[in-house]
């Protein structure tokens, strides 16, 4: 009997090897034959946008997950955005969530939202979640109908069966990586973890960015929504190719070799992260 459990294991991991080898999709945990899979598009655009077949996928994409790994630089946080704005002026009852892990990202996703040239606003205003900061009026924040908040915050808002939510998770291993570990967290990570469930499984469509999204990320979003049937686009361009990248942990080190470069001609960049 143990044999007869072996060999259908193999047999089924086989299958799953056969079509990931032929076809451009990606099969979840446990697939068997005949159940759904995910499509996967492998590709090389300077930019997200030039990609003929993932503008069409996307565009017809309404409900489920769908996952973008492209580096820095690529356009696929501006390419999405301009995707919303089209699909919240199409349908007014879309209610819009950008997801992000810090507060830096907040500003910089309301004027991308915003889209605003010559004093004309051409995308849509997205309301910031620090507007509202007092708990009594924590409801107001509900009532909105386009928002940006950061995930620790998320825990403001109540995921309505009634309303049909896109909701955007920029730099998702961040996200995902904040909730579990962040100290700053403490006393409510299960809550702000149970909220980000939520949401995912809530919304009619997910959409998740990062420059290097893990199979661990896209295994855990596809689980919560039990969605055998996202779009995986992985972007091989890479804009900073070529360059060399130090890394230092400690600071006189790093100051030896800014003196060195700066003294000996060379030019440094600096890149430091909050």
């Amino acid at each position: 009997m143990l044999y007869g459990i072996i060999f259908a294991e193999v047999l089924r991991v086989i299958e799953s090897l056969q079509l990931t080898a032929n076809y451009s999709v990606a099969t979840p945990a446990d697939w068997k034959d005949g159940e759904e899979i995910s499509m996967t598009i492998d590709n090389e655009n300077k930019y997200c946008g030039n990609n003929a077949d993932l503008v069409e996928r996307v565009k017809s994409h309404q409900t489920g997950n769908i996952f973008i790994k492209s580096g820095v630089g690529t356009g696929k946080s501006q390419f999405i955005i301009s995707e919303i704005i089209r699909r919240a002026k199409d349908d007014p009852t879309l209610n819009v969530i950008s997801i992000v892990s810090r507060r830096s990202l907040v500003n910089q996703h309301y004027t991308s939202f915003l889209d605003k040239k010559d004093d004309v606003i051409n995308g849509i205003e997205m309301t910031k979640y620090n507007k509202f900061k007092s708990e009594c009026i924590f409801h107001t924040l509900n009532d909105q109908k386009y928002i940006i908040i950061t995930v620790d915050s998320l825990v403001r808002l109540s995921c309505s069966p009634a309303k049909k939510y896109i909701i955007l998770f920029d730099e998702v291993n961040s996200i995902i990586e904040y909730t579990l570990n962040s100290d700053t967290l403490k006393n409510k990570r299960r809550a702000c973890f149970e909220s980000l469930v939520q949401f995912i499984k809530g919304s009619q469509l997910n959409i998740f960015l990062d420059a290097d999204m893990t199979s661990k990320c896209i295994n855990f979003a596809n689980k919560i929504r039990n969605d055998n049937n996202s779009i995986v686009y992985h972007n091989l361009h890479k804009t900073y190719d070529g360059y060399r990248a130090y890394c230092h942990e400690n600071e006189d080190t790093m100051i030896n070799k800014l003196e060195t470069d700066i003294f000996g001609g060379g030019f440094p960049y600096i890149v430091s992260d909050n």
